[in-house]
């Protein structure tokens, strides 16, 4: 009986671009921003890394603002995506405390009014 042995060694090779995925996100202006939150990678090697650019991002003008992302895996596949960042002006809706002396101010002289025509 004649028996043959073989060996076959078989590399997969992965070719396959990391996939990533985006969260809407709206800043009011001057706040502070974590570029990679609501970002989302989904890669098979659960290995890679992500550059974006610009690395500082200028909030305190209203408007959209376009970020690069640059994902690359251990394979060296790599995806480019641009991401939109929408910058809100700030309310200038005045708090309700702003108008605690006026409040203070307007009880205290119908109080000092009752007081005074009850006087009389």
């Amino acid at each position: 009986l004649n028996v043959t042995e073989l060996t076959l060694y078989l590399t997969v090779d992965d070719r396959t671009p990391p996939v990533v995925e985006f969260t809407k996100l709206s800043l009011f202006a001057g706040s502070t921003f974590n570029p990679l939150e609501g970002v989302q990678v989904n890669e098979q090697s659960n290995s890679y890394t992500i550059q974006y650019f610009p690395y500082l991002l200028d909030t305190s003008i209203p408007g959209n603002k376009t970020i690069t992302y640059i994902i690359t895996d251990d394979r060296g596949n790599y995806t480019v995506s641009n991401r939109i960042i929408e910058i809100i002006p700030e309310s200038n809706n005045p708090s309700l405390i702003s108008f605690l002396p006026v409040v203070l101010i307007t009880l205290i002289g119908a109080g000092a009014s009752y007081y005074f025509w009850k006087r009389m």
